[in-house]
């Protein structure tokens, strides 16, 4: 991943850095089918890393639909390296509805 998906400690950047690999440019590109499976999901958990401004657009969409848990954290789009409890703690929130 990029550096700037990244906020704060320079050393688990690097650490990620070193070990990943390119991202797939297709991912912006394809074309997905989705089956509408989605709704039957009750209730669903949406987390914004807030270093990373251009998804708030989402955040946004998703803040009047009630079938949406939202969810902060202050970091940028890697939380699971940045925040790795807290993101933790969100799954576990998740899985519990």
């Amino acid at each position: 991943p990029p550096p700037l998906w990244f906020a704060g400690d320079n050393q688990k950047v690097a650490a990620a850095l070193a070990k990943g690999s390119p991202h797939p440019r297709a991912c912006f590109f394809e074309k997905i089918k989705l089956s509408g499976a989605r709704d039957s999901i009750p209730i669903k958990t949406y987390v914004w890393a807030k270093q990373s401004p251009v998804f708030k657009v989402f955040y946004e969409k998703l803040k009047s639909d009630p079938s949406w848990r939202l969810e902060t954290l202050p970091c940028a789009h890697m939380s699971m390296i940045e925040l790795p409890e807290e993101t933790a703690e969100i799954i576990l929130r998740a899985s519990k509805t």
